[in-house]
């Protein structure tokens, strides 16, 4: 039902594109009506089967969070009935813009991009808004936003309020912390960053010791803190993701340093269980099956040529020892 819901939706769009787009029989763009028209009709022959195909590049599979939005986009598809691509950036760039190459190509209804680099990741939208096909930027925001369809997923600025908030007030407003980063020109490592430090303007007897990236790494995450432990003194480890912390963790363990305070974002499986054991203090989840679940309902609205907001936004929520049962259970 969903599935004929759609191809329905989409055929009247379709029938009201080309009704608008109809031009007088001596125009001087005859010829590329008759072309656009010839596209359309094959299109609508196509669709005839009722295949719509939303396509979905994700920045890169190795990442815990990207894996559980990359299910939950796909699920989000498969609700709607529609056939489902899928490329994984890999955290290349060059290698995702490709994927939306293909993906135009294929003929994609609608493309759903996460940027592993927001400025790199730009041409993507370029090459989709020449094909004339909607492309929706999924979790972290792209250098030409404003050219994309939409923009679904969270307000990463929070999320770095939010972890720093909540340390400050662990550690009564006093101490020093470093600060493990995301990859170079993610949004997310950019306006995490931003948040960070708007709240420390409030803690002016908070000291950030070291900020570096680590590049969403759990390895890069453990051997960076390791390296902090041989020359400062801290307090707690802000990290922007949770792999990152669960590095931190190792590292802490193994240098006898437990009482130290780490907190995480994402709130992956692995992370909650870190805040249940209590190895990691708290974590900032990214409701990654919400943000794909809205993704869903956005991309349905698109085809059938609704207008859509700008941006949608899915709260960030921390959890930590006083409501992480409502989130994990072993």
């Amino acid at each position: 039902m969903k599935k004929q819901k759609l191809f329905a939706m989409v055929c009247v769009a379709v029938l009201a594109f080309s009704t608008v787009g109809c031009g007088d029989s001596d125009s001087p763009d005859k010829g590329k009506n008759e072309q656009a028209a010839e596209s359309s009709s094959g299109q609508t022959e196509e669709k005839a089967d009722g295949e719509i195909t939303i396509a979905w590049s994700c920045a890169d599979l190795s990442n815990q969070f990207q894996v559980t939005l990359t299910d939950s986009i796909k699920e989000a598809v498969s609700d709607l009935g529609a056939k489902y691509l899928e490329g994984d950036g890999a955290n290349d760039a060059s290698k995702q813009v490709s994927q939306v190459e293909n993906f135009i190509t294929q003929g994609a209804d609608l493309i759903m991009i996460s940027p592993a680099d927001s400025d790199a990741c730009a041409p993507a939208v370029t090459a989709a808004n020449e094909a004339g096909i909607p492309i929706m930027i999924v979790n972290c925001k792209i250098a030409n936003q404003e050219n994309a369809t939409c923009y679904v997923g969270s307000d990463d600025t929070q999320a770095g309020e939010m972890e720093m908030e909540y340390i400050a007030e662990q550690i009564g407003g006093k101490g020093n912390i470093v600060v493990l980063q995301g990859l170079d020109g993610r949004d997310a490592t950019v306006k995490r960053t931003e948040g960070i430090n708007s709240v420390l303007e409030n803690y002016p007897d908070i000291k950030i010791l070291a900020m570096q990236p680590a590049d969403w790494s759990v390895e890069l995450g453990m051997s960076t803190v390791e390296n902090w432990l041989q020359t400062m003194e801290f307090d707690a480890v802000v990290s922007q993701n949770d792999e990152m912390a669960l590095g931190a963790v190792q590292a802490l363990k193994a240098n006898g340093k437990e009482n130290i305070l780490v907190i995480g974002v994402d709130g992956i499986e692995d992370g909650l269980k870190a805040v249940k054991t209590g190895d990691m203090i708290a974590t900032v989840l990214q409701d990654a099956p919400s943000i794909a679940k809205k993704a869903g309902e956005v991309a349905e609205k698109i085809l059938a040529g609704e207008t859509v907001e700008p941006e949608y936004i899915v709260p960030f929520q921390v959890i930590d020892k006083n409501n992480i049962d409502e989130y994990y259970t072993e």
